[in-house]
């Protein structure tokens, strides 16, 4: 038997390889590691490159502890430092983009007849006097803000038909922030239709869930959002949710308020984008 001298002990080839396969693992475990949302945002080059190379790992590893494993293994394992070297670099840069949040659309009047606009200045002042910044935005107010180091976006417009009935009257809210670009999601409200025929490209995320929204988009992504959280977040504003929308460097929640101008800004709307886009900077 062929024996390898190290330290005054003896030790066989096989010892000696398993060792050297053990000093490889801590990388190889990194490059299994990559999350769901990291991959989101990373170029599909580079993730096309860590798929490569942890198939190559894979199938080596598949053949068990040998000289030809580890002679292949010392090749690869350089280049994925390499690579995982840039996705971190390339992760910090989508990070450091600028923050600013792009405006949404100002809001425009409803057109003539049925429909009107409703003045929302005067509460909605008094309600975010905290905010950085109050102002009008086309026929409706728009509203900057930070919570917990993310920027916010607020818009708001009334909403009325031609009747002086309450019930008639709402405000439509939308909450903006900007993230990393990176595959898109949809949350909208599951209708009955949708309740009794399932779309076939809607994302599973959990039953008590699934019954109450529709999730469309890139499914892993998806999960790694919609935690526990957001989703009892989500589930709390399910009588007042319009959409929910992640993509193209934007989270845009929007929502409809009761007459009369009674809580513009809840804290489950907060919750949820502020919560998303952290996620989407730290991955």
């Amino acid at each position: 038997m062929q024996i390898a001298m190290t330290g005054g002990q003896y030790r066989t080839v096989d010892g000696a390889i398993r060792e050297r396969l053990a000093e490889h693992l801590a990388e190889i475990d990194r490059l299994r590691a990559i999350s769901p949302l990291r991959r989101a945002i990373l170029p599909p080059g580079t993730v096309h490159e860590l798929d490569a190379l942890a198939s190559r790992i894979d199938a080596a590893l598949g053949r068990g502890p040998g000289l030809d494993v580890l002679t292949e293994l010392d090749e690869v394992v350089p280049r994925i430092e390499a690579v995982l070297s840039r996705a971190d670099e390339e992760a910090a840069r989508m990070r450091a983009r600028s923050r600013e949040v792009p405006l949404p659309p100002a809001p425009k009047p409803f057109p003539f007849g049925q429909l009107s606009t409703l003045s929302v200045e005067r509460p909605f002042r008094d309600q975010l006097r905290d905010a950085k910044e109050v102002t009008k935005y086309g026929v409706g107010m728009l509203a900057r803000l930070e919570h917990a180091g993310t920027e916010l976006v607020l818009v708001a417009r009334g909403r009325a038909r031609s009747t002086l009935i309450p019930s008639e009257r709402n405000i439509c809210c939308l909450l903006r922030a900007s993230g990393p670009r990176g595959p898109a999601i949809d949350v909208e409200h599951r209708s009955l239709f949708r309740c009794i025929v399932p779309s076939r490209d809607a994302v599973a995320i959990e039953p008590g869930f699934d019954g109450r929204f529709q999730v469309k988009g890139n499914a892993p992504v998806a999960r790694a959002l919609l935690d526990a959280t957001a989703r009892e977040c989500l589930l709390a504003m399910r009588y007042d949710f319009r959409m929910l929308t992640v993509g193209d460097g934007l989270i845009d929640l929007a929502w409809w308020r009761p007459f009369p101008y009674t809580g513009f800004l809840p804290e489950a709307a907060v919750s949820i984008v502020t919560s998303i886009a952290s996620r989407l900077y730290a991955a």
